[in-house]
């Protein structure tokens, strides 16, 4: 066996038996595609307070999603998740966003849910920001800018002088690019 396997192994064991000892667990989940590789992913992200009162989190879930991101695939891949992670019983609330493929598959699965009010706000803001022709043609023109220096390494470094904090403008032009 080679390193990257044993370690995995390792360190999937142990985090096993963290997450199965604790009483409740919060959960959290998003599906969505990589436009540059054309794969689908669904993560599942497990939240537990420890025996100290620390704020604890584990991705217990990075997996792809072959086909449609249907109800029934996302089902089936939250139940063999929380069965590999022997889980099951120990979801309190699983937090998700508002997708009907999602909300189905976690209702089908029979988990307890609640609507992510960051991403319901985040959708309101974004609504009322559409309706605003103005602020259309500003994101339209700070879009095509994002896009020109995405594409070109030399016009992205050309930026990075002009700023005390290069890695922001970078995030800043990966930002635009989903609006």
């Amino acid at each position: 066996m080679t390193l990257i396997p044993e370690l995995y192994k390792c360190i999937s064991e142990k985090l096993t038996a963290v997450v199965a000892a604790t009483e409740w667990l919060s959960l959290t989940t998003d599906a969505w595609s990589t436009p540059q590789c054309m794969d689908s992913l669904l993560s599942i992200t497990a939240h537990w307070i420890d025996e100290s009162w620390e704020r604890r989190a584990v991705l217990i879930a990075a997996c792809p999603i072959h086909g449609s991101h249907t109800a029934a695939n996302i089902r089936k891949l939250v139940k063999d998740t929380l069965q590999k992670w022997n889980v099951t019983n120990n979801v309190h609330v699983f937090l998700r966003d508002n997708g009907k493929n999602i909300v189905v598959g976690l209702h089908d699965a029979g988990l307890p849910l609640l609507k992510c009010f960051s991403h319901t706000l985040q959708l309101c803001m974004k609504s009322g920001l559409n309706s605003q022709q103005a602020i259309n043609n500003a994101l339209a023109v700070c879009c095509q800018l994002a896009g020109h220096f995405s594409h070109s390494v030399l016009a992205k470094e050309s930026l990075w002088p002009m700023s005390s904090q290069p890695y922001l403008i970078y995030h800043i032009i990966e930002s635009f690019k989903t609006f």
